[in-house]
């Protein structure tokens, strides 16, 4: 039963252990993937607005420079598709949650995004119409700093969600090292206690044996050898006297009138006088 009870103790501690352990690491592993994921998303699409909020500026410049009516065309669609994917990214990113840091850097670009689309326009209404000169000299006194502006508001906004990844990252690791460390303590504990109830169970084992034992060859009442153990000692005897050619003694000893005693006084007097002696 001593054995039974330490497997299941022992068992338990174990599953105890393992659960723990996994929670820990699945903790661990979802922190992991949050910095992946969340953080990883929002510095892409911090990125695909810097990109193409850089290439928009690059498309009117070009389009500045180029008399091709149908290079012209091209340039506009380009020019376009930048701004869709500049406003996809941004709607994207507004649904994501952003520290307030991160917060006031996505309005402060939206500002001067908002600031900047108007000379952009412009500039494209001033080519279209051919006063080229003119939309250089806007491009370069308006357009261009104002675009250098929006793009300095990204690369804070990119620098503030690398922070944050940086942040995530390291929490996760202190996550890990925590599921480890509660892993060892807990693998530790189990182990004390799988040792402790192991030597608890071999000590009862033993006591258990000893006790058997001299059940096995003791007198229950006197405490003295009983019959097994003498029949052993006397048949050795025997084997030693027959080697050596010697003799062996035996001494019988009765009580005179015994039953009088239990009769008379009880069974319990009768043990006590057998005891004595």
């Amino acid at each position: 039963m001593a054995l039974l009870a330490g497997f299941v103790t022992q068992l338990l501690l174990l599953v105890f252990v393992t659960t723990i352990g996994l929670q820990q690491l699945e903790v661990a592993t979802t922190n992991l993937n949050q910095v992946i994921d969340f953080h990883m998303r929002k510095q892409n699409l911090t990125k695909t607005m810097a990109v193409n909020a850089r290439e928009r500026t690059i498309f009117i410049l070009l389009l500045s420079k180029i008399r091709d009516p149908l290079e012209r065309d091209r340039l506009r669609v380009l020019f376009n598709k930048n701004g869709a994917v500049f406003g996809a990214a941004r709607q994207e990113l507004r649904g994501m949650h952003l520290s307030s840091r991160e917060q006031e850097l996505f309005a402060l670009q939206g500002q001067l995004t908002a600031a900047a689309q108007p000379i952009q326009l412009q500039v494209i209404d001033l080519i279209e119409a051919d006063f080229t000169e003119d939309a250089e000299d806007l491009i370069l006194r308006k357009s261009i700093p104002m675009q250098n502006q929006v793009m300095a508001a990204l690369s804070q906004l990119d620098a503030e969600a690398q922070k944050a990844a940086v942040k995530a990252s390291n929490q996760a690791r202190n996550d890990h090292e925590m599921a480890r460390q509660w892993i060892f303590i807990l693998s530790a504990a189990a182990l004390l206690v799988g040792l402790t109830v192991a030597i608890f169970v071999f000590r009862y084992t033993a006591r258990i044996g000893r006790e058997r034992e001299r059940l096995a060859t003791e007198d229950t009442l006197t405490g003295l050898p009983n019959r097994m153990l003498f029949m052993d000692r006397l048949a050795q005897s025997l084997i030693r006297a027959y080697r050596h050619e010697t003799l062996v003694g035996l001494m019988f000893i009765d009580l005179d009138r015994f039953k009088r005693v239990n009769d008379t006084l009880g069974h319990a007097s009768g043990d006590q006088l057998i005891c004595e002696v």
